[in-house]
């Protein structure tokens, strides 16, 4: 990250949510009283921004919409269309329900965890399917393709939304947290809740489990080669290894170590082999898969790191934490 500019951002409460536009063009941050705060990478050095009341409560989830701005969902139960201009719209309601699990899929279609079940939106905000029940509540999801994988107790289930296939259960006994799909589509990872982390090779029909953390594992990002599995949970960036037979039998890279202070979030650079983590102690660090050279920087000295996006072009990072606190960084050109 090489000649990245940086600029510092406080808002009034904890961001709960960071993601980019599709266009990239913007970041965004969903925030603990509801809000929505946007930041135009083209004026990010003016500090300009902008402010959207969308949800009573907190908002819980956050994507970017391939057609321009965002969907949302928050602790009001609701699921709100931001679009690029304009006022929100409300998709949908589930009244008493927290909505924290969201993706979006490049054609437009919504997915977001409900309970037990997960519901499919198409582009214009129509639902058109529920995928479910599953075997308890709907704790992650991940997207790839036609493929979309939800984690809950006691392992994952693989959907073919295409209909080829009927639903697969990865089998793994405990509570998952969290999920993700390699960049091929053929490995699935998640964390439990006894704190190690379980793969899947899909088309092997392998699995494997990795273990050592000090807590539990809630964030979980391939790199963009598909390489490495990088993870929290640990006072370092664990990187387990991918390339190859894999993670079997091999100690992973163990990376910008803050003794006693855990990793909170980890993001994978979409194009290139960086991968940028977050702290308990507001830290973000920025490492290089190959070389292992990296660096870091304070986002606060008042809090966990809690959110973390990059632009599908490589050129943005956003980072946020639980006192209102951000941070951008912006490298101009592809970096590929």
């Amino acid at each position: 990250m090489q000649n990245a500019s940086r600029t510092n951002w406080k808002f009034d409460g904890y961001l709960t949510r960071a993601t980019v536009a599709w266009d990239c063009t913007e970041g965004a941050f969903g925030q603990a009283n509801g809000k929505l705060r946007r930041i135009p990478f083209a004026t990010v050095d003016q500090q300009v921004s902008s402010e959207t009341q969308v949800h009573k409560g907190g908002l819980t989830a956050l994507v970017a919409h391939p057609e321009g701005g965002y969907v949302s969902g928050g602790e009001d139960g609701r699921i709100m269309r931001i679009p690029a201009e304009g006022e929100p719209v409300e998709w949908a309601k589930h009244p008493h329900q927290w909505i924290e699990v969201m993706a979006a899929f490049p054609d437009g279609r919504i997915a977001y965890a409900l309970g037990k079940q997960v519901i499919l939106f198409d582009a214009s905000g129509t639902e058109t399917a529920r995928l479910g029940p599953h075997d308890s509540t709907v704790m992650d999801i991940a997207v790839h393709g036609d493929k979309l994988v939800a984690c809950h107790y006691n392992g994952a289930t693989l959907w073919a939304l295409d209909g080829s296939a009927e639903p697969r259960k990865l089998v793994w006994k405990g509570s998952h947290l969290a999920v993700a799909i390699n960049p091929e589509g053929t490995i699935v990872a998640t964390s439990t809740q006894e704190g190690d982390v379980h793969g899947w090779r899909l088309d092997e029909k392998r699995e494997m489990r990795m273990s050592g953390y000090q807590s539990k594992v809630k964030s979980l990002a391939f790199s963009a080669d598909g390489q490495w599995l990088c993870t929290s949970g640990a006072d370092v960036m664990v990187a387990w290894p991918f390339d190859g037979p894999g993670p079997e039998g091999r100690a992973p890279l163990e990376l910008v170590e803050i003794r006693n202070v855990m990793v909170t979030r980890v993001a994978a650079h979409p194009i290139s082999h960086f991968v940028a983590c977050g702290f308990e102690d507001g830290t973000l660090a920025m490492v290089d898969l190959k070389t292992q050279a990296g660096g870091k920087v304070q986002v606060t000295k008042r809090g966990p790191v809690t959110c973390l996006a990059w632009a599908r072009n490589g050129n943005h990072l956003i980072a946020g934490a639980d006192d209102g606190r951000a941070i951008v960084f912006s490298v101009p050109g592809p970096q590929a």
